[in-house]
């Protein structure tokens, strides 16, 4: 019984487990492609990234499968697919933190995918049926390459293919993770210095983004280095990677997906913003704060609207809403900000709500209001906002905070 539970069964099990990443980018490409109808070009884009992740691992489930005939023609797309996702990734990492729009020249840094696969596909019109035999089951999957000087120019040339794919998929993603992070990091904090309440723009999906941009590519460079044919002729061994990057992938599609914010939103507030202040930047230059020994009045003003006029209880607070009021620009009030207190808008903002919460959780006359009321009479746009930001400023959650206050209080 259990040699026909084996027999019967692993195969079965090897060919769930190594279509997993294909299914997962299958579903998502769908999801994400029909977008098209609320002109989402990010979304559009990374629903066309996981079309090419899809073919991609249609190639990985042919070979684990041993599918000799399919992956000998495959593979040319394979090597396309392979050096092609993670700066098509980069691209989509530029599409939501630095552009609204694509030009062909965003496309530049595909070059290396295309002339890989116009090198292997040009070797594999003019193999012979038995080299192609010889190349799919010898050196692809057994990677015997003891008889490289005996071997014909062409199934040499199939090495030399090998070899440099290798090179190019571990030098490209050096400079798509340096940049990719640099461009989100650049983005976060130009959110950090425009809104009070950064929920759903920045915090959380944007630097998940980032983890799994960076978890991916150690991962693919792991698996480049040993191969695909190190986990052919063990389920269990394939199974690692198989959820490894199925996980990674629906996390990355999901994130995708549920993100509403977009840089063309940003870029859509900034310019309605900018058209209520116009008033403002006309007349910058006759504005005694632009004078750079004037800073401490600037500053003095920014902390009376604080402190005194409690403007940070306005819960869409906007760093142009700031600068209206203290007639100067964003721009100007951000730089005071930034350099003269040393953080970001939203910090300072959540830190203003902060501590008026924490003066109304240590109140006994405030017993009576709810949490949600506390965080709403401190400014905080949501429940989720204020529990997360509290916990993350003074390490303890607000209803903790209140109880160690009661409890302390004599």
């Amino acid at each position: 019984m259990s040699i026909f539970v084996n027999f019967h069964l692993y195969p079965m099990l090897k060919t769930v487990i190594s279509t997993i990443p294909m299914f997962v980018c299958a579903f998502w490409s769908i999801l994400l492609l029909l977008e098209y109808k609320s002109r989402n070009h990010s979304k559009m884009f990374l629903g066309f990234y996981m079309l090419i992740a899809f073919l991609l691992y249609v190639g990985h489930a042919a070979y684990f499968n041993h599918e000799y005939k399919f992956y000998g023609f495959w593979e040319n797309i394979y090597v396309f697919c392979s050096l092609s996702v993670y700066p098509l990734y980069f691209i989509y990492i530029k599409l939501i933190s630095r552009k609204t729009l694509l030009k062909l020249k965003d496309f530049w840094i595909l070059i290396p995918s295309f002339l890989m696969f116009l090198f292997s596909i040009m070797i594999y019109m003019n193999m012979s049926d038995n080299e192609m035999d010889f190349f799919t089951k010898n050196i692809l999957y057994e990677r015997n390459y003891s008889n490289y000087a005996e071997l014909s120019p062409l199934l040499s040339l199939q090495i030399i293919k090998l070899r440099i794919f290798k090179v190019v998929f571990f030098i490209q993603l050096i400079p798509v993770v340096y940049f990719g992070r640099k461009y989100i990091l650049d983005y976060n904090k130009k959110i950090r210095n425009y809104y009070s309440d950064t929920e759903g723009k920045t915090l959380q999906h944007f630097n998940s983004l980032l983890y799994i941009f960076v978890a991916t590519s150690i991962a693919s460079s792991i698996v480049n280095f040993l191969g695909k044919s190190f986990f052919t002729y063990s389920t269990w061994i394939l199974l690692l990677p198989a959820l490894l990057f199925g996980c990674l992938l629906f996390i990355i599609g999901y994130l995708g997906y549920t993100q509403e914010f977009t840089l063309a939103t940003f870029l859509k507030d900034v310019k309605a913003d900018e058209i209520k202040n116009i008033q403002h930047e006309e007349n910058k230059l006759n504005n005694d704060y632009y004078a750079e020994n004037l800073k401490h009045r600037l500053l003095e003003d920014l902390q009376e609207l604080l402190i005194k006029k409690e403007i940070y209880k306005k819960n869409d607070l906007r760093i142009t809403d700031v600068s209206s009021k203290l007639n100067t620009n964003r721009t100007y009030v951000s730089k005071v900000v930034n350099e003269e207190l040393k953080t970001n808008f939203s910090d300072l903002i959540n830190q203003c709500r902060i501590e008026h919460a924490k003066k109304l959780l240590k109140d006994h006359e405030s017993k009576t209001l709810g949490l949600s009321q506390i965080g709403e009479l401190s400014g905080f746009k949501s429940d989720s906002s204020f529990y997360r930001i509290f916990k993350e400023k003074e390490g303890i959650s607000p209803g903790d905070f209140r109880k160690k206050n009661y409890e302390s209080a004599p």
